[in-house]
């Protein structure tokens, strides 16, 4: 699931604390403009002060959420149909709207687990001279889809666990159809057991009977 963007700001990208350790190849730090504003708004969130947000310049979104959603926009003063500098839930399917900035200049929208673009030398911030980071290294624009960090994360725990018992299964069919030596049988309970400790080696100690048996 991830956060829609249906109506883009004036100069809306994906920003984080930026990328240090590269200035002696002529590569700058980059990331947030106001960096406290940023670690506040994540700390309302409860995300690590360093998760990727959204930076908003002057004029803000509209935004469809997927699925319930908490979020906090900290910043300029920007105007807004939900409460600003505080942590506030979406709900699945709601439509937020971020109009202009009546003080100040940028805002940042957090949303809990932060937002899961790839990340480029250590950071997901956009570098918009170097065309990299963020979405495709440029400014947010209509219909731009953002992936959620937790969405992320359940994904590939659920792939993982699909894996491991796709090859569990196949181990233990192999060990039921097949005489096997010792050896082997040895090395198939080892797999098994590394594919999941919960899985109890079946096969007897006796070198000709059937594994499994």
């Amino acid at each position: 699931m991830s956060m829609r963007v249906l109506r883009p700001g004036l100069l809306m990208t994906v920003q984080d604390l930026g990328r240090h350790g590269h200035q002696h190849v002529g590569l700058c730090p980059g990331g947030a403009m106001d960096p406290m504003s940023l670690k506040l708004a994540n700390a309302l969130v409860k995300n690590d002060v360093g998760a990727a947000a959204l930076e908003l310049t002057v004029l803000g979104p509209d935004l469809h959420f997927e699925r319930d959603t908490l979020i906090a926009l900290v910043g300029a003063e920007f105007e807004a149909d939900f409460p600003i500098n505080r942590p506030v839930l979406v709900k699945k399917n709601a439509r937020v709207s971020i109009s202009r900035a009546a003080r100040g200049a940028r805002g940042y929208l957090a949303v809990a687990g932060g937002i899961a673009v790839e990340p480029v030398l250590g950071s997901r911030s956009t570098y918009l001279p170097g065309e990299f980071g963020g979405i495709d290294g440029r400014v947010l624009k209509r219909g731009d889809l953002l992936p959620l960090a937790e969405d992320s994360r359940r994904s590939r725990s659920s792939a993982s666990r699909s894996s491991s018992t796709s090859a569990a299964t196949a181990c233990a069919g192999t060990c039921r159809r097949s005489r096997c030596p010792t050896a082997s049988r040895s090395f198939c309970m080892r797999s098994r057991a590394s594919i999941s400790p919960s899985l109890t080696p079946t096969c007897s100690a006796r070198s000709s009977t059937r594994c499994g048996a």
